[in-house]
């Protein structure tokens, strides 16, 4: 690990002070049989759930299809909205698709990541119980949750 970056810890307090916390997180506690996370009572297998700031908010890596050398795309989904639109904190995205996401919000059963003008840069579906997936131009672009580091 090389030197501070205080972008990095801006990041994890974000994410620490929007509440993250996903739900591989979730089901991890519920394995681990720490139940002030989970509801033991809950099934182990889940339909999705729908998406929204409680379901979302949190940390997420991106991956895409065309770069799989890269490493270091973050992207914190918060659940702070204004007029119908949610913060994001973006670290290390500079040569992505996601360099010019303002905010986020759902639309169409989608998570729609939005430029400064409020217009979709991407729109990721559910493809996982921990996965989030959008195309663009032959390129596929997964949303994971990230490691805290």
């Amino acid at each position: 690990m090389g030197g501070f970056r205080p972008g990095l810890c801006g990041l994890i307090a974000l994410t620490l002070a929007a509440g993250a916390c996903t739900a591989a997180e979730t089901d991890a506690a519920a394995l681990s049989g720490n139940t002030a996370m989970s509801d033991a009572s809950a099934p182990i297998a889940q339909d999705p759930r729908p998406l929204g700031p409680e379901t979302v908010s949190g940390l997420w890596a991106l991956h895409a299809s065309d770069k799989t050398d890269q490493r270091g795309c973050r992207i914190a989904l918060q659940k702070i909205e204004q007029g119908g639109v949610y913060g994001v904190y973006l670290e290390g995205c500079e040569d992505t698709a996601l360099a010019r996401v303002a905010g986020w919000r759902v639309l169409d059963d989608t998570v729609a990541l939005l430029d400064t003008g409020g217009e979709p840069i991407l729109r990721f579906r559910q493809a996982g119980p921990d996965l989030l997936e959008a195309s663009s131009g032959g390129v596929t672009y997964r949303l994971e949750p990230a490691a805290m580091m």
